[in-house]
């Protein structure tokens, strides 16, 4: 290790110590269960969010999860510095971490040890259907693992920024999608920016330092959970959509600006879709199937 590494590693480290000497946050009272928080509308549109710490949420939706990269090792400040090894802490891990099989998702924001090291470790032991999601860099680092080399994806190329719109990316089944946006890293102590740089290569091992784990662009995250009444495809009707002999048959008319219009309105089959009953619909003039949640369908079927 250089002079110069060590000499800064000990004066951000002292700088850091100083700065870690905070009053307690009880006054807070921070939450550590479930807390309702007054939203009107149907409970499978609810969305439930689990803060895990650091950068770390796990998000659930119409029964399916995604997560961004947790971090519970903590390895500490003036190891991290001055470049000594640091691995997950699975102890810490296996008591923190709450149940997160069924994540399929894992959304990193850049590729320092904070929020990549753990996620890996998870993803191997834990999470073992999650794909991860993030910059070229995080894609390089996480080849070092022979168990994770089909389930990692790069969307630097597709992010938006300031002036352009990403490409919406979809997730868990169609349940959740997201848009990768580029964004900058906050300089750590005094505009000073530590562990910065990009891996254009695949790793044939975990870096064995925070210096290894290098930032690589950054990338912030617009997640959108979507309901089941969507589009499901565009053109005419499949054969196992049903509407060679339709469930219900409809018409209603309608005030417009432009005065009464009819509306015929086709539905087909109940179906399963993103965990959701839905039932196939289509509406005379536009070329496409729809998907309405179920639930919506069975007053109609009801009052007729």
């Amino acid at each position: 290790m250089s002079r110069r590494r060590l000499a800064l590693g000990l004066i951000i480290a002292a700088m850091g110590c100083v700065a870690g000497c905070t009053s307690p946050v009880d006054y807070l009272q921070p939450s550590t269960g479930l807390r309702e928080i007054g939203c009107s509308g149907n409970e499978r549109d609810a969305v439930e969010l689990t803060y895990l710490g650091a950068g770390g949420f796990l998000i659930r939706h119409q029964g399916r999860a995604i997560m961004t990269a947790p971090f519970f090792s903590n390895p500490g400040l003036l190891r991290s510095l001055l470049g000594f090894p640091i691995s997950p802490d699975t102890a810490r891990i296996k008591d923190l971490l709450p149940p997160v099989d069924d994540v399929e998702a894992i959304l990193v924001g850049h590729a320092h040890f904070d929020h990549l090291m753990d996620a890996i470790h998870i993803a191997e032991t834990t999470a073992t259907r999650a794909t991860f999601y993030g910059s070229d860099t995080m894609m390089h680092i996480v080849h070092a693992r022979p168990l994770l080399q089909t389930r990692v994806r790069s969307l630097e190329l597709i992010a938006g920024d300031s002036s352009t719109p990403g490409k919406w990316e979809p997730l868990a089944g169609g349940a959740m999608r997201v848009m990768a946006l580029r964004s900058e890293h906050a300089p750590q102590f005094l505009g000073v920016k530590l562990f910065g740089g990009t891996i254009d290569h695949d790793l044939a091992e975990l870096p064995r330092n925070a210096y290894g784990w290098k930032e690589g662009q950054t990338l912030a995250f617009l997640i959108d959970v979507l309901r089941a009444d969507d589009v499901v495809r565009l053109g005419p009707p499949a054969p196992d959509e049903g509407f060679a002999q339709p469930s219900l048959d409809v018409r209603a008319e309608m005030d417009t600006d432009a005065g009464k219009h009819t509306v015929h309105l086709r539905f087909g089959r109940d179906a399963l879709r993103r965990n959701q009953a839905i039932v196939y619909a289509r509406i005379d003039g536009v070329d496409a199937t729809f998907a309405v949640a179920r639930e919506r369908v069975d007053p109609i079927r009801s009052a007729l």
